[in-house]
């Protein structure tokens, strides 16, 4: 065998094992989420609501803050689109942190479908190929747990969850390409990105007509959030989309 095939052997090999990564990965995220919902709940007698919440959201600024530290120390030598990016997303974080998440604990979105579109392109995927199918697995993990979980989940598709895996997807990939020589590859042009998010706004405003009272729904902690609409979610999904596409470095520099 010659050295050209021995090393398309091992490069298909080496992806095999990153796509074996993600159906794991995915597989967990689909079958553990009661199991670890069960467990990560065992701390709320002894935490209380607000001690229960609170170490969540430590946990979640921990995470952000070491991924921001992780971009920034990556990337302050050579500056390019990836640290904008990661600034960027916060904006998605920020919205999500005032409007859409009802408990803290639903911060683990964001590590986890990072890590789908992390291992993703490390298959070889394309940046944007990545993230969208990311994106996707998290819409079909939404559909199960809506299909098949008894408990511990809204009795409505949650779009809200699709947007925060969706934002977790796009930090995946912020990660890896963090200060290295991997390039993003946005492999759609601009006007096919654009009409399909117009196409798929306008099909969802058709199925679902926007309803804007009440806007906001009271939690069990009484606070307030939005319900997204389909409509809403795929305008926000296209932000981040957006933001994804400007880690194409070939194009933003």
């Amino acid at each position: 065998m010659s050295a050209t095939a021995v090393t398309d052997v091992t490069a298909k090999t080496r992806t095999g094992w990153w796509i074996a990564g993600v159906a794991a990965t995915f597989a967990a995220w689909i079958f553990l989420h009661l199991p670890a919902t069960d467990l990560a709940e065992r701390l709320l007698p002894r935490l209380g609501l607000a001690g229960y919440d609170r170490l969540w959201s430590m946990v979640a600024i921990g995470m952000a803050t070491l991924t921001l530290i992780y971009v920034a120390w990556r990337e302050w030598r050579q500056p390019t689109p990836v640290w904008r990016v990661a600034l960027a997303l916060l904006f998605c974080v920020a919205i999500s942190y005032q409007f859409l998440v009802v408990a803290p604990i639903e911060y683990v979105h964001y590590p986890q479908y990072a890590l789908i579109a992390y291992l993703l392109a490390r298959a070889g995927l394309p940046m944007e190929g990545a993230w969208l199918i990311a994106t996707a697995l998290g819409a079909i993990d939404e559909v199960h747990q809506l299909a098949f979980l008894p408990r511990g989940t809204p009795n409505y598709f949650d779009w809200n969850d699709v947007f925060l895996n969706a934002t977790g997807a796009a930090y995946g990939l912020v990660i890896l390409y963090a200060g290295g020589t991997r390039r993003g590859h946005a492999n759609l042009s601009w006007h096919a990105m654009f009409r399909t998010v117009v196409g798929a706004g306008v099909f969802a405003l058709v199925l679902a007509p926007l309803e804007l009272a009440p806007y906001l729904t009271e939690t069990p902690r009484h606070t307030w959030f939005r319900v997204l609409s389909a409509f809403e979610a795929i305008g926000l999904l296209g932000l981040v989309w957006f933001w994804v596409r400007r880690l194409d470095r070939r194009r933003t520099q």
